[in-house]
């Protein structure tokens, strides 16, 4: 943890007003000066943000430079009726409150300025600008200062201790909810959000393209408790990548707002997302440990003969879609090899390919859905396994023929299926 700053104000020569009498307005609620430096009088706060760690891109003489730290960024706003101030006229006033403290000008216009200036061994940096007209400005400075690591992924070591803050009306995570076992979540955030998929997808942008990985899914959103301090995104982002990297994981992607992890742990590959699609106030996870789909039913040539033979139908549960689309995943090959011997096994054989869903959506889509899930499977059968096309005819029936209540989960996973059928 960094050493406080040692409050230090600096002296600001300012031009003051004569004989006006105005009502003030006070300060945002929360907000104050920063210990370094007091306002220009006349002024009140307007805006205030005390973000724990975040960067700032600082303009110089020669290019820019990147700090980071703890960060405020204070807008002032002129009182009604106080004499208007020129730009440079602000700028000044912390331009020379700054060198009389020993510090330095590192960039100044008639608009805007960069200062820097070490304080107890701190270095804290300050920039000044005018971006909304004389009677107002605003203050960025940044406490130069190493992140706090919050985030710790579990299979590495246990939780670092929180923060201690005092929070009124603590909010709990939604019932039902919990952290990944694999990374602890920010302290002082509760579960606002939460879906545990057992198979499903996600699509992770990679810097050129996207990556789209298949296996057990976790959404979970997280939200700041009321009262917490104030996190930047890059720092939440920062939190999540350093611990993958902790424990041997590698940071695909990373920007201020996002990043795509990846690491191996208990010999599964799992792939992770932290984004800030909420603001400042909350952040989001989503996780998929890779894995092939769970086969319910093995698909048999001779089993499935048997079938068609006694029942004149069989279902076939080893054919497998991309969700709501008709596009056949590879791991259906081995069905697809089955329904060929199956067609070899009785030359004469010829079938009704039939799409089966579940009832989530409307009839009408359902139905389509089905008869081009229905189509995909002639097609591939004809293209792929070089099956006469006369012998397959498709059709779909969506969600009309149910196996199984389509209020549960496992239900639902036997109503999606393909049936072949016999056709006389």
């Amino acid at each position: 943890m960094r050493k406080p700053v040692i409050i230090i104000m600096a002296a600001l020569f300012i031009c003051l007003s004569y004989g006006i009498t105005w009502a003030k307005k006070p300060d945002v609620k929360g907000s104050k000066d920063h210990s370094l430096v007091s306002r220009i009088p006349n002024f009140y706060i307007s805006s205030y943000k005390d973000i724990e760690f975040d960067q700032y891109e600082f303009q110089l003489k020669k290019g820019k430079k990147i700090v980071g730290g703890r960060t405020y960024q204070i807008t002032y706003k002129q009182q009604k009726g106080a004499t208007p101030m020129s730009s440079i006229q602000k700028v000044q006033n912390y331009t020379n409150a700054m060198k009389k403290i020993g510090g330095e000008v590192l960039y100044e216009s008639k608009s805007s300025a960069t200062m820097k200036v070490n304080v107890d061994k701190s270095e804290i940096w300050l920039r000044i600008s005018n971006p909304f007209g004389a009677r107002a400005y605003a203050l960025t400075i940044v406490e130069k200062g190493p992140m706090r690591q919050d985030v710790v992924a579990k299979v590495l070591t246990k939780m670092t201790p929180e923060k201690k803050v005092v929070l009124k009306n603590i909010k709990k995570d939604k019932p039902g909810s919990r952290d990944h076992p694999l990374v602890t979540r920010i302290p002082n955030f509760y579960i606002s959000s939460y879906k545990d998929i057992e198979f499903g997808s996600y699509d992770f942008q990679l810097k050129k393209g996207k990556k789209k990985m298949e296996g057990r899914k976790y959404e979970i959103t997280y939200r700041q408790q009321k009262g917490a301090t104030l996190m930047s995104n890059i720092q939440k982002v920062r939190n999540y990548t350093n611990a993958i990297k902790k424990i041997g994981g590698e940071v695909i992607v990373e920007t201020k707002g996002r990043a795509v992890m990846k690491v191996i742990a208990d010999n599964r590959e799992v792939w992770l997302q932290v984004s800030n699609p909420f603001g400042q106030r909350a952040y989001a996870l989503t996780i998929v440990e890779k894995q092939s789909m769970k086969q319910e039913v093995t698909a048999d040539a001779e089993a499935m003969l048997k079938d068609i033979n006694q029942t004149g139908h069989v279902a076939v549960y080893g054919i497998h879609f991309d969700t709501g689309k008709s596009t056949i995943k590879p791991s259906s090959a081995p069905a697809f090899k089955e329904i060929k011997r199956l067609l070899k096994l009785d030359p004469k054989l010829n079938i009704y390919v039939i799409g089966h869903t579940d009832m989530v959506g409307t009839l009408s889509s359902n139905m389509r859905l089905a008869e081009s899930r229905a189509s995909a499977v002639v097609k591939e059968l004809v293209t792929k396994y070089k099956i006469n096309k006369n012998r397959l005819t498709p059709k779909g029936t969506g969600p009309l023929c149910p196996v199984a209540s389509n209020k549960s989960k496992e239900g639902k996973a036997k109503n999606r299926r393909v049936e072949l059928v016999e056709k006389i």
